[in-house]
């Protein structure tokens, strides 16, 4: 069986560390103002009619511009989300990875997105090529939410149950089988960093994990509201309201 190349090896409490000093703008405003949060789906469900991909290209091509403004066309390319995840998968696939353990199968991702593809994590939360997937390909770099967007792309594809996790300024994954729980750390692509440093670190209130508002898993409407809060950032940064 083919192997990818080993992800840099990199430390969980560092991880964890750097995303004080680079945290993403990741905050579920409308479940804060309401004090509750919808229950999360079960793993499987996503409470959509359409797969993450469909989706996420159509926000791709409405907001294609914001990319191409800000490095020139190159910098998002030509090529659309389905087509550049297509030969992922199929690499991915002949890992056989249907049977193997979730560690395995999160290494397996791993190697792909942070070894032999070598995303790396930007600090640069007002770059929209840094949010949309398709860009953060190209570039091979993006912040937490658009690192995420890659991951659930190649999970939902693979049959893999792993969702996003929001706190009050980040997102990061979680692999929940409903029996083993593995988080995933999206700015350095480590495996397994606990909730409990997730929650020291960011000082998260044990209210609002309570109420849901924090650390549970994400369904997909869920995951694209933060895309889509993180792209009322960008816009507001630039002064554009009209969007």
């Amino acid at each position: 069986q083919r192997q990818l190349p080993r992800p840099p090896q990199r430390h969980p409490h560092r991880a964890v560390r750097r995303i004080k000093r680079a945290v993403c703008v990741a905050r579920v405003a409308l479940c804060l103002l309401a004090g509750v949060a919808p229950a999360a789906l079960a793993a499987g469900d996503t409470g959509d009619d359409g797969g993450l991909i469909e989706r996420l290209s159509v926000i791709e091509v409405q907001h294609a511009s914001l990319c191409a403004t800000a490095h020139g066309d190159a910098a998002h390319g030509n090529v659309a989300l389905a087509d550049q995840i297509g030969p992922l998968l199929s690499e991915l696939r002949t890992l056989n990875l249907e049977n193997k353990p979730p560690a395995v199968r999160i290494e397996a991702l791993n190697r792909l997105l942070y070894g032999r593809l070598g995303i790396r994590a930007s600090e640069d939360l007002k770059d929209p090529c840094n949010l949309l997937p398709s860009s953060a390909l190209a570039r091979r770099q993006g912040y937490c939410v658009g690192i995420a967007a890659l991951y659930l792309v190649l999970a939902e594809r693979l049959g893999l149950p792993i969702y996003a996790v929001a706190t009050p300024s980040h997102v990061f994954l979680r692999y929940d089988d409903g029996t083993t729980q593995i988080n995933i750390e999206t700015l350095q692509g480590v495996a397994n960093v606990p909730d409990e440093q997730y929650i020291r670190e960011q000082k998260i209130p044990e209210e609002s994990i309570r109420r849901g508002v924090f650390m549970r898993n994400l369904t997909t409407d869920e995951f694209l509201a933060q895309v889509h809060n993180n792209l009322g950032v960008v816009y507001s940064e630039r002064k554009d309201y009209e969007m």
